[in-house]
């Protein structure tokens, strides 16, 4: 999606998506293959027994799906879906969910990670701004971990930064400014083919000179997590333009909030001056994390606490011990209590908190159970 804002180009996508839906049948899926399509049947990762990938027949990818999770804290018949970077840019997300209703039944379930992008032909004073955030000259406000990659150049100094993180490993929402040209290949020093083609034909559409494009990215890991409006975000939301650079606006203003370095705390005010990479327009709707309904929200902090109490949970140390799982369940009871995450409790695993540890507890103790593989990724 291109758009003009005073005479400056943007190029605006989803970048990365992922969902996940809820099959008819836990067990014993079958699956159709959509006539015109290739449907590969393989082995699954450490999380789902399961995975696919639909074809077309010219050999571009549509979509991977994953069924059928090892862990019982996750639902049976769970599956998830992530759209291919091809589809995602040809405004195919509608398209891939309704082949996906060909090959299982199934129903949408929520969002799982959301990666929203903004491209642009970057300035003089922009790669000002971009090499001050590199020596630390500026920062962006409560974003205190991060890394940098960079490349040797012909500049002054003989190495520049191609590629600025922040945000932990526990961060639901990170945030990555990059030299996009250079990642496909398409800057002088490494030659003039596009490793994504269909990227850089959007850009050359909008005019934009396709050897000097960084891209800003907020990557959303726990976007099912997050309301637009008071609602949760659906297919229809990312499927629509109006949306996604609304979207962006509101992450750009509230997560992306650079200062320079100099004054700093006055006791709880912050003195550094406010500097801005891009002008963009502002937004009068925020994104906010969901709750149960009272006045407390969820920060994004709160719900990746929950998350790791839960695959705690998982661990055999804490499912042979009926004092330790007592104590981890006690834990996750509080933190839903205190900090409103009742409801994404409820959507994430499939039923209220405390019927749920009930459920898990009856799996607790001496005894003889099935066992499941250790899950090393949660």
């Amino acid at each position: 999606m291109t758009s003009n804002y005073l005479g400056k180009q943007f190029v605006c996508n989803v970048d990365w998506l992922q969902f996940s839906v809820l099959t008819r049948s836990a067990d014993d899926l079958e699956l159709v293959c959509p006539e015109g399509f290739r449907l590969e049947v393989l082995p699954g990762n450490n999380i789902f027994r399961n995975r696919a990938i639909l074809w077309r027949l010219d050999g571009l990818k549509m979509f991977t799906i994953l069924w059928s999770p090892y862990s019982r804290l996750l639902k049976s018949n769970l599956m998830t879906c992530q759209v291919s970077n091809y589809v995602l840019y040809k405004s195919g997300i509608k398209m891939c969910f309704n082949l996906l209703q060909q090959v299982c039944e199934c129903e949408f379930n929520s969002m799982g990670r959301l990666d929203i992008c903004l491209d642009f032909e970057v300035s003089d004073y922009e790669m000002m701004f971009i090499r001050k955030l590199w020596t630390g000259e500026f920062y962006v406000q409560r974003k205190s971990e991060g890394a940098v990659w960079w490349h040797a150049t012909d500049k002054v100094g003989g190495r520049f930064c191609h590629c600025l993180n922040w945000g932990s490993c526990s961060s639901e929402i990170k945030v990555k400014l990059y030299n996009k040209s250079h990642e496909l290949g398409l800057d002088v020093s490494r030659g003039t083919s596009s490793e994504k083609p269909w990227i850089s034909d959007e850009w050359k559409l909008a005019g934009i000179d396709v050897q000097k494009v960084w891209r800003l990215e907020f990557s959303m890991v726990g976007s099912g997590g997050l309301l637009w409006k008071q609602r949760t975000i659906s297919l229809d939301d990312v499927t629509n333009p109006d949306w996604i650079w609304s979207v962006f606006g509101s992450l750009y203003w509230s997560r992306f909030r650079c200062r320079k370095a100099g004054r700093g705390l006055v006791g709880h005010k912050n003195m550094d001056d406010v500097v801005v990479l891009l002008c963009l327009p502002p937004v009068g709707v925020k994104l906010e994390w969901k709750s149960n309904g009272d006045d407390e929200t969820a920060t994004s902090e709160q719900i990746a606490t929950l998350r790791r109490l839960v695959g705690t949970l998982d661990m055999p140390a804490v499912r042979a011990n009926d004092s330790l799982f007592d104590s981890i369940a006690g834990s996750i009871l509080t933190i839903c209590n205190c900090k409103g995450l009742h409801g994404y409790f409820g959507r994430v695993y499939g039923m209220e908190v405390e019927e749920w540890l009930q459920e898990q507890a009856m799996t607790t103790g001496g005894g003889m159970y099935d066992t499941i593989p250790d899950i090393k990724e949660w």
